[in-house]
């Protein structure tokens, strides 16, 4: 598989490059350009299979460079890299044919890996908005969905609320073209999913089902069908976000058992996110999620916790007790043991010595 990689950000363009054997893996980088100028003109002389590229760049930007690979070499994949705030783009890169997007802040290997073999495999399905069944027609009806409620519904999980909302939506546009309503429902799956990647809440299997799901809407023709196919949607995402949330807690007890292990090394949370092949972002957002905490909190309490039981039972002195937890710098020890303990760490020893 040959793969070019096209970013405006040259360290973000090598860290790709070297973030694991991709040979290993069966991938060939072939190639890098600096933004979707740069691309079209090495494209002159490189053949990639799929072309990985972000979505914001200057001169060129990820949107107009998909529309025109896809003109000029309609054989190549494209699959985009967003941020959280990039929806817009990424709906417009769809439909000008990319395959897929990746959220950038929570890239993983595996999830990468897995991305490029799924759109390898379905280079020959229609994509979610290369359907000749889209009519550009179906934004006018965009300003009736309020993406900001659908958002909020997700986030706290009132999915209830949110299929009594989109039923409303739907009865009140309707009577409307039976292509009009599949196009209403294709979009609001796609930024349904998008929402969810984008608050770490989606499980692979749902990502993996937006081309069924796409397929499916061509069967319904009424409004009643419209409505049980969303609430069906929507209660396959809430099984989905409890096989999603199961897999986080067993990740944030491995990463915790980790933590207990090593706290007293140079541990920190970029060593962790290396270990387990999950980007330092939404390693946080997963870790605070699920335990209400910091990692850095969790390593800090940690070292203070076994500075205590040092200073306690055993005669070391401070420094080397601060080496002892992982802190190389004694004052900064000391700092830390006041901030969480209220007194500093001879004021401690004093009450046990």
């Amino acid at each position: 598989m040959k793969i070019m990689i096209v970013d405006d950000e040259k360290l973000l363009r090598n860290g790709f490059k070297n973030m694991t054997d991709w040979s290993a893996k069966g991938i060939n980088i072939i190639g890098d350009a600096l933004n979707g100028e740069d691309a079209l003109e090495k494209l002159k002389t490189i053949s990639p299979d799929i072309v990985i590229t972000d979505i914001k760049m200057p001169i060129m930007d990820g949107v107009t460079l998909t529309k025109k690979i896809k003109e000029l070499y309609p054989h190549i994949l494209i699959l985009v890299l967003s941020s959280h705030d990039d929806y817009d783009y990424v709906r417009e890169s769809m439909k000008n044919g990319a395959s897929d997007y990746l959220l950038k802040a929570s890239i993983d290997i595996d999830d990468l890996c897995d991305t490029l073999k799924r759109i390898t495999q379905d280079s020959q399905k229609t994509s979610l908005y290369n359907s000749k069944n889209i009519n550009i027609e179906s934004v006018k009806l965009d300003f009736s969905i309020d993406k900001t409620k659908i958002r909020n519904y997700l986030e706290l999980q009132q999915y209830d609320v949110l299929k009594e909302y989109v039923s409303t939506i739907l009865k009140l546009s309707s009577p409307i073209p039976v292509t009009y309503m599949q196009d209403i429902l294709r979009e609001l799956f796609f930024f349904i999913e998008y929402t969810l990647d984008t608050l770490g809440s989606i499980d692979k299997g749902l990502k993996d089902s937006k081309y069924t799901n796409s397929a499916t809407v061509n069967s319904i023709s009424t409004l009643q069908e419209a409505i049980t196919w969303f609430n069906s949607t929507i209660d396959e995402i809430i099984k989905s976000n409890i096989n999603h949330n199961k897999k986080h807690t067993e990740i944030i007890k491995r990463i915790n058992t980790y933590i207990e292990e090593n706290f007293a090394t140079s541990i920190s949370l970029s060593n962790i996110a290396d270990k387990f092949f999950i980007n330092k972002n939404y390693l946080c957002d997963i870790y605070k999620a699920e335990t209400n905490s910091t990692i850095n909190d969790y390593i800090t309490t940690l070292r203070i916790d076994k500075s205590k039981e040092l200073i306690r039972d055993t005669n070391l002195t401070l420094t080397q007790i601060s080496y002892e937890i992982g802190y190389q710098n004694t004052s900064y020890f000391n700092r830390v043991f006041r901030k969480k303990t209220g007194i500093s760490p001879s004021e401690y020893m004093k009450l046990y010595r």
